[in-house]
């Protein structure tokens, strides 16, 4: 217990827990209409393409959070506009958009003079790399979202179940799309800090999957997508504290440890 007490004394673990918590809010919630829209590929892709802004801050010498929450608004608008526009499917339009600005990063990193050890940090995370001003960010991001999605959850929820009758209902469709790819935009770049670019998926779609196998109703899966993604935010942080592993797949590793655990709970109990 001392050596717990200890360890919430440390700046930099206070920094993680906090930008953890409301990264895994922000996720779980979200990641919940990820899941209903069957867009589980959305934050694989955007977390790679964010790559580009991410090199492009490093190369000159701005904070990469921003230039990378830049690009992945920008990113989600133009999916959602193209996706209407054109007809053309999500997933098809976000497999462009990944392979082109994954590669316009790669170049970017090469042309970068030196050695950037901050770069592996953003790949799979690095609770050391989590600055008072990405703290700042991250946690200001983070209440924007989550009050947007409390605000308009009914009508999310609505939309993301059946667009003709939203509409009938006089909700504003396509306003509220918007929206929401802004949000899982946004909510993708404040996580790479935490988990990394390649693992960001887990965090924005595990949670919620879990989740579904214990909730009887829309509701509860609101209330058990955050539980399980702050739970295993913390306890992924402290083994990464404990075992000087990266941060970023040890929470991972939770996340899915709980859904196979869950899993076999729910297997167990429906035999009894």
């Amino acid at each position: 217990m001392e050596q717990l007490i200890e360890i919430l004394t440390i700046p930099f673990m206070q920094r993680a827990l906090l930008a953890g918590v409301v990264v895994a809010l922000v996720c779980s919630l979200l990641g919940i209409f990820s899941v209903i829209k069957r867009m589980t590929f959305f934050g694989d892709a955007i977390g790679h393409a964010s790559l580009a802004g991410i090199a492009f801050g490093v190369l000159v010498s701005v904070n990469p959070l921003i230039p990378a929450f830049v690009l992945a608004v920008i990113l989600g608008l133009l999916i959602y506009e193209i996706n209407r526009k054109f007809k053309i499917a999500n997933d098809v339009i976000l497999g462009f958009f990944f392979s082109f600005l994954m590669a316009v990063g790669v170049i970017l990193i090469n042309i970068t003079p030196g050695y950037q050890p901050e770069l592996m940090g953003f790949l799979f995370g690095n609770i050391l790399t989590i600055s008072q001003e990405a703290l700042y960010l991250i946690v200001a991001v983070g209440a924007v979202i989550i009050i947007l999605t409390e605000v308009y959850l009914e009508k999310l929820i609505a939309v993301s179940f059946d667009e003709v009758e939203a509409k009938l209902l006089g909700i504003p469709v396509d306003l509220l799309y918007r929206l929401l790819f802004v949000m899982l935009s946004a909510s993708v770049i404040i996580s790479v800090k935490l988990v990394g670019i390649t693992l960001v998926n887990g965090l924005l779609i595990i949670p919620a999957a879990t989740a579904q196998l214990v909730s009887k109703s829309l509701k509860q899966l609101f209330y058990f997508s955050p539980i399980f993604a702050v739970s295993a935010v913390i306890l992924g942080l402290f083994i990464s504290y404990f075992f000087d592993i990266v941060s970023g797949p040890a929470i991972v590793v939770v996340l899915m440890l709980q859904w196979v655990l869950v899993l076999g709970l729910k297997r167990i109990f429906n035999r009894i």
